[in-house]
């Protein structure tokens, strides 16, 4: 069985995880098992006619974590910007929206040195799933939804 076999798989057994995760939060989620991407939209809770899109990209799912982006949609188009960070009150002082326009957390492979990103502390896409806290923990794609909306809720509004 192939790599991509075994994520979509992984993506169809998640499925209906997600579907009623964003069915409860109000939020857009478009699967796509041909492709191995999921689409998840909402507004930006504190960004006036702005929607963010978080776009994942799950070749290797399980394996190695997705790779997130996000898309700022401000005005009906396309925009450079992206969520600024936010303290999450009783949480940790830190946001999975870096500066660099990255999503910084272990269940994003952007986030790995080895993908050009900051962490090589991480030691490999490999061990996503060992990373400990105080970093952000998703083991399950509703999971990072849910990451995603509590990383929203706390972001102030957009950085450029």
């Amino acid at each position: 069985m192939s790599v991509s076999d075994e994520a979509r798989i992984h993506l169809e057994l998640e499925m209906p995880g997600i579907e009623a995760w964003a069915a409860r939060h109000g939020w857009k989620a478009t699967i796509d098992l041909d492709q191995l991407t999921v689409r998840a939209e909402a507004p930006h809770p504190n960004a006036t006619n702005t929607s963010v899109q978080f776009i994942g990209e799950f070749s290797n799912y399980r394996q190695h974590p997705p790779t997130w982006k996000c898309l700022v949609i401000e005005g009906g188009s396309p925009s450079s910007a992206f969520p600024a960070a936010g303290v999450i009150s009783n949480g940790p002082p830190s946001s999975i929206f870096h500066g660099s326009k990255i999503i910084c957390a272990p269940w994003s492979a952007g986030a790995y040195a080895e993908k050009g990103g900051p962490h090589g502390d991480w030691i490999s896409l490999n061990n996503w799933l060992s990373v400990l806290p105080p970093h952000s923990q998703a083991h399950t794609i509703a999971d990072m939804l849910s990451a995603f909306e509590l990383h929203l809720s706390a972001s102030p509004g957009l950085i450029q």
